[in-house]
């Protein structure tokens, strides 16, 4: 693994930490409905990666890894894991905002669809990026499998739980404005 490799491996590790984190901070918020199998086909597609690091590449005659592989696939790939990352962390922002104002405030609408649009956009754009940083038929294979069930996942309708709702309003303090 070069470190051009590894370097966009660990944006794609870091973008799914952080990515967790906020799905546990939405839920403790009272976020409901959030779909996590996504998250978990980007996980899923992303361990490929690493196990061809840590074990090998069991298949060596891939036409479409030789053809690939290189320092312009590894850059253009790269850019577009590290696009997809903040593409796809801005919107999760957005919404865990958005849900927390609409916990406090009544009458706010939560965030709407095309912020969930960017998060799966964001999260295709990774399994793009990291295919063209490690190439092969597997690599393809998997990133595939995992963009169709991306793609297969009806937006989710953000709802907050209502006893929730009231608690935050209660625990938070009065300020002058």
């Amino acid at each position: 693994m070069s470190e051009l490799e590894g370097f966009s491996y660990a944006v794609f590790a870091v973008y799914v930490a952080t990515s967790i984190g906020l799905d546990l901070a939405g839920r403790k918020l009272g976020v409901a409905n959030r779909p996590v199998l996504p998250l978990l086909a980007v996980v899923g597609a992303g361990l490929w990666p690493l196990l061809r690091w840590l074990v090998g590449d069991p298949i060596t005659a891939d036409a479409l890894q030789q053809w690939l592989d290189g320092l312009t696939g590894d850059l253009v790939g790269h850019g577009l894991v590290a696009a997809g990352a903040l593409t796809a962390m801005m919107a999760e922002v957005q919404i865990l905002t958005r849900a927390r104002v609409a916990a406090v405030t009544v009458g706010e609408p939560p965030a709407g669809p095309f912020v969930h649009r960017c998060v799966a956009g964001g999260r295709v754009l990774q399994l793009a990026g990291l295919f063209l940083v490690f190439p092969g038929i597997v690599a393809a294979a998997v990133a595939l499998a995992a963009g169709g069930v991306i793609a297969g996942q009806r937006l989710p309708k953000v709802v907050l739980e209502a006893p929730r709702i009231a608690s935050l309003a209660k625990s938070r303090p009065e300020t002058d404005r």
